[in-house]
C-alpha cells in the first residue's frame, strides 16, 4: 500500500494532516487513487513573531543566520538527521527567518538534538555557523517551551549518559531507540521512514557494525576517572 503524501519533496517536513489525499478516488471514469490526487492543504500561520530572528541573533552564536540561503548543505552533513529525520537545521533557520512560531513549537522536542559535531559549520558555503545557530536556537526554544521538552530532554539526557559512562561511545542509533523507548513512542521505530533507514545501512554494512560498536579501549581505566570526577563535582556542588 502506497505511502500518504509519498511523492512529495521533503516530505517529513509536511504534516499528516496537512496532506489532503483520498486513498479511493474516480474522476469521471479515471482512477486517481492515493498520489494522483494529493494536495496540501492551505498554511496559514497564527502566530507571526518577526522578533524571533532577533531573539536569535541577539545570542551571540546566532548572528550570522540571516547569511542563509537556505542551500541545504547544513542537513545534507548533519549526523544527527540520519538517525532523527525530523532534525533539519535548514528548516528550523528557515521558520525562524520566517517568524513561524507555530511551526517551530511543534518541534520543540526536536530541536535540541544536536550532538555539536560541527560538519554543518565546516562546509556550510557562507559561513552561516549553523551549529551554534542551533544552539542559539535551543536556547529559544526552551525558554518558551520549556516544560514541553523537560521529559523529553530528561530521558534522553539519561540514555546519553548511560552510554558514556557504560562504553565511552555513542551510538546514534541505539540512542535513539533508548529515548523513543523511554517516551513511550517505540512504534516510531516501525515507522517507513525508520525502515527506510535501516534498510539503507543494512545495504552498506553499517548496520551490524552499529550494532556490535563496543567499548572504547582501555575503559575500564577511564571510566573510573570519569566517575572520580564526576564524584568530586557533585561535592562541590551538591
Amino acid at each position: 500500500m502506497a505511502v500518504k503524501g509519498e511523492g512529495i519533496v521533503e516530505r517529513s517536513l509536511v504534516e499528516d494532516d496537512h496532506i489532503l489525499e483520498q486513498e479511493k478516488l474516480i474522476i469521471e471514469g479515471v482512477d486517481v487513487s492515493g498520489r494522483w490526487n494529493t494536495f496540501l492543504a492551505p498554511r496559514v500561520q497564527e502566530d507571526y513573531t518577526p522578533s524571533l530572528e532577533a531573539e536569535v541573533r541577539a545570542l551571540g552564536v546566532g548572528e550570522n543566520i540571516r547569511r542563509c540561503w537556505q542551500c541545504g548543505m547544513c542537513t545534507a552533513s548533519c549526523t544527527a538527521n540520519s538517525v532523527y529525520p525530523d532534525f533539519n537545521p535548514r528548516h528550523f533557520i528557515y521558520l525562524v527567518k520566517l517568524g513561524d512560531v507555530q511551526r517551530l513549537a511543534k518541534l520543540a522536542d526536536v530541536v535540541w538534538r544536536c550532538v555539536g559535531c560541527y560538519k554543518c559549520s565546516q562546509r556550510c558555503p557562507r559561513e552561516v555557523n549553523p551549529a551554534e545557530v542551533m544552539e542559539a536556537i535551543g536556547v529559544i526554544v526552551h525558554r518558551r517551551w520549556g516544560e514541553r521538552v523537560a521529559r523529553e530532554e530528561q530521558v534522553g539526557t539519561g540514555a546519553y549518559k548511560k552510554q558514556i559512562y557504560g562504553t565511552g561511545r555513542l551510538n546514534l542509533a541505539t540512542l535513539m531507540a533508548a529515548d523513543l523507548r523511554g517516551l513511550g513512542r517505540q512504534r516510531e521505530l516501525l515507522s517507513a521512514e525508520q525502515m527506510r533507514i535501516g534498510m539503507k545501512m543494512f545495504r552498506d554494512s553499517r548496520l551490524f557494525h552499529t550494532l556490535r560498536l563496543g567499548r572504547a579501549p582501555g575503559w575500564s581505566r577511564l571510566r573510573r576517572v570519569l566517575e572520580e570526577h564526576r564524584r568530586s563535582r557533585e561535592e562541590v556542588h551538591p
